[in-house]
């Protein structure tokens, strides 16, 4: 006997199960599914989570102004001139 494995993305889960649901009787022996929450266990997620939960404190207090799409591209667009200004002699 065979074993496949496979990565499927959470939004396709129910998908692929009903496609192997599918398959003729005797086909599949087993299906097994696992949740890989590896990264939510990890030193690095705790990090993540805490620096994220501060980022929302700071919007929310008001100390930190959070951009609109076209307030954030024309403030890279004159990070990026000025750059192109200051290092255009180098």
């Amino acid at each position: 006997m065979s074993h496949i494995k496979l990565q499927v993305d959470e939004s396709y889960l129910d998908a692929v199960l009903n496609i192997l649901d599918s398959l003729k009787e005797g086909m599949i022996h087993n299906i097994e599914v696992v949740d890989d929450n590896s990264y939510l266990q990890s030193k690095q997620f705790q990090k993540d989570k805490a620096y994220m939960q501060n980022a929302l404190k700071q919007i929310d207090s008001a100390k930190e102004k959070l951009l609109s799409s076209d307030e954030y591209h024309l403030e890279m667009s004159n990070f990026r001139e000025n750059l192109k200004n200051r290092y255009a002699n180098s």
